[in-house]
């Protein structure tokens, strides 16, 4: 009996300690997975925090070489207006004076000689009898003079529009040649130049990188990347919470099925030492009957 006590007591201390190596594997394997998940999460953190410093240092970057662009342009857009002004000026000073305007037609001067001249022979050829009278003639040259003058005018004018069509004509060849001078890095262009190359630009990207790399996209590549990390980090918290609790369920089981073996262990002992007990008793009484009868029977 004592052999099965001393049997039955280190079974339960070696469930025991077998049941408490079990729970520290259990704790020690838990928080390993503890540190590990939260050192993850502060790497996370931490890259997160360095990537949207660099990101932010870029943006910074990025603005400030964009005024600096936009102050190139406006600089040499204003040097570029400062000599077409120049080249004008320069070109309107260049050309000859137009004529003073003809005097009024009551100061008119004297016809020109060749006037004079001409006039002069047309009545020396015509007959006597068929010569004008002297006012007539001063009527001839007077309309005569006019006409001249006028002619003069009209020369003017034309001179003037000339001199005027030269002027815009150099504006348009300096405006012509400024434009087609090849541009430098950061000049300004025209809008709608400025809308052909960024189309043009693109589509370069596109057949280069396969498809549009644009800050959208970029956006939208970093918010999936950020979705599919955040998906399997859970999905790795999930396996690691199936996992505990798998081993959990088995500890307990483990533990149930021992406390419950222990049960009917001790109950079976207990069982089995009653037995014992009873038939010791039997075994004595039978025993002292027998002895009774001995001695009345040595006594009869």
């Amino acid at each position: 009996m004592e052999t099965e006590r001393e049997e039955t007591e280190r079974r339960q201390r070696g469930d025991e300690k077998e049941t408490i190596r079990g729970q520290k594997e259990t704790e020690r394997r838990q928080k390993g997975d503890t540190e590990e998940t939260n050192r993850r999460q502060k790497g996370d953190r931490e890259r997160g925090d360095r990537e949207e410093t660099e990101r932010k240092q870029r943006g910074d970057k990025k603005e400030t070489k964009r005024r600096q662009r936009e102050r190139r342009q406006r600089q040499r857009g204003d040097r570029r207006r400062q000599e077409e002004t120049g080249d004008i000026a320069a070109a309107a000073a260049a050309a000859p004076p137009p004529p003073p305007p003809p005097p009024p037609a009551a100061d008119a001067p004297a016809p020109p000689p060749v006037a004079a001249a001409t006039a002069a022979a047309a009545t020396a050829a015509l007959p006597a009898a068929e010569a004008p009278a002297p006012a007539a003639t001063a009527a001839a040259a007077t309309a005569a003079a006019t006409a001249a003058a006028t002619a003069a005018t009209a020369a003017a004018t034309a001179a003037t529009a000339a001199t005027a069509a030269a002027t815009a004509a150099a504006a348009a060849a300096a405006a012509a040649a400024a434009y087609a001078t090849p541009m430098e890095k950061g000049d300004r262009q025209p809008k709608g130049d400025r809308q052909q190359q960024r189309r043009q630009q693109q589509q370069r990207r596109q057949q280069q990188h396969g498809g549009q790399k644009g800050k959208g996209d970029r956006r939208q590549i970093e918010e999936t990347e950020k979705e599919t990390e955040k998906g399997d980090k859970s999905q790795g918290n999930k396996t690691i919470d199936n996992v505990q609790q798998v081993e959990r369920r088995q500890i307990e089981e483990t533990d149930k099925g021992d406390r419950k073996g222990n049960r009917k262990g001790d109950r079976r002992l207990e069982r089995r030492q009653k037995r014992r007990q009873e038939t010791e008793k039997e075994t004595g009484d039978r025993k002292g009957d027998r002895k009774g009868d001995r001695k009345e029977t040595n006594h009869k």
